[in-house]
């Protein structure tokens, strides 16, 4: 896989990330939706009891309206749709995996958590580093061997190899475990979310922000759409 290589701080991405914002509300009047409102603590607790019945859920589709020239593509790449809610407990350190052609991926997410945890199957020797609280860390990882990367409460995280300027990788860390990445235009649902008012989100290297308040009831999955408009979205 050969990516440019980019040198972002998480404080440079969180600006980025709220930068974004006004463009977002372009996008809801544009695409004929509501503004987004400050986000409404669930009725009950993020997770929920072993009865599926107490749990509601949504589903929909990354949908693009508008259009560019033939000659002028901008490609969108993938996206993490996620609800915003009360803050949900830390979990246990997803894993992420090096494998021969570099990292699973050049996207990943991940709910609350206390870090990643990034195990070497390349067979080669790495020396990773990132951005954490606005200093630069790194760490060497032999052949076989694993290290837990701190990734911020919310936002990005991106992890580079010095030895392998084309092996990196971009992390979102979702502030609630309800979150999947899609492609624009694929699918997404998210179930066992607690019922109450959610504010549904959207996060992408061109497009993010909050789309609109959604309400979850028990026992239900509501039909959510996301309409994007590629003419607002920003160059990566």
């Amino acid at each position: 896989m050969h990516h440019r290589q980019r040198r972002t701080s998480l404080r440079t991405s969180r600006s980025g990330l709220a930068a974004s914002l006004a463009a977002l509300a372009a996008l809801a009047l544009a695409c004929g939706v509501r503004g987004p409102a400050s986000p409404t603590a669930p009725d009950v607790e993020v997770v929920c009891p072993a009865d599926a019945t107490a749990c509601g859920g949504v589903r929909g589709a990354l949908r693009l309206v508008g259009s560019r020239p033939a000659d002028d593509p901008l490609p969108l790449g993938r996206a993490v749709v996620f609800l915003r809610g009360e803050p949900a407990p830390k979990r246990p350190a997803p894993v992420l995996r090096l494998v021969a052609d570099g990292f699973e991926g050049p996207l990943h997410a991940v709910g609350p958590t206390e870090g990643i945890s990034v195990e070497n199957h390349s067979g080669l020797h790495h020396r990773l580093f990132w951005i954490e609280d606005g200093k630069r860390v790194s760490v060497e990882l032999a052949a076989g061997a694993s290290a837990v990367i701190g990734v911020p409460r919310e936002g990005l995280a991106r992890i580079y190899c010095e030895l392998h300027p084309e092996e990196h990788v971009t992390v979102f860390a979702s502030p609630s475990p309800h979150f999947q990445t899609v492609d624009f235009g694929g699918s997404y649902r998210l179930d066992a979310v607690g019922p109450g008012t959610w504010t549904l989100e959207i996060w992408s290297q061109t497009i993010d922000g909050p789309i609109r308040p959604i309400e979850i009831e028990a026992g239900k999955v509501a039909d959510e759409d996301i309409w994007i408009d590629p003419s607002l979205a920003r160059n990566r």
